[in-house]
């Protein structure tokens, strides 16, 4: 199924879901020194650009910081962004973005198909564009 959206409707979502396709595991830790968001809900979510502009490939959810995600991403470069719902209204909105981070997988960099340590160091809400 994956294989034929594959060929008519490229996406790295549909990319990551293909099992002879290696995908990557990436995982690290969102750093809050100052723990402003300590009890809020966030989204830690993966964007590419390599098929459609800012597509979401990979996201889960955590309660509070100081914890550590886990992404399953396929070769690329990658946006890691974090939003804390900060006025707790139940939704992740472009100005709550609190964390950034450029990756790139690749065999190179990550030859066990592996990147540790994407840590995430969280500061002031900014908006992002997506």
């Amino acid at each position: 199924m994956y294989a034929g959206i594959k060929n008519s409707n490229p996406s790295q979502l549909n990319l990551k879901h293909l099992l002879k396709r290696e995908s990557y595991c990436v995982y690290g830790k969102l750093i809050d020194k100052k723990a402003q968001y300590a009890v809020v809900e966030i989204f830690v979510a993966t964007y590419s650009g390599k098929y459609k502009d800012n597509e979401q490939v990979d996201s889960m959810f955590i309660t509070g910081s100081g914890t550590h995600f886990g992404l399953n991403l396929p070769e690329e470069k990658y946006s890691i962004l974090v939003f804390a719902d900060i006025d707790q209204n139940n939704f992740f909105e472009a100005s709550e973005s609190v964390g950034k981070l450029e990756i790139e997988l690749n065999p190179t960099q990550s030859p066990e198909k592996i990147m540790g340590e994407a840590d995430v160091v969280l500061g002031s809400q900014t908006t992002q564009k997506l």
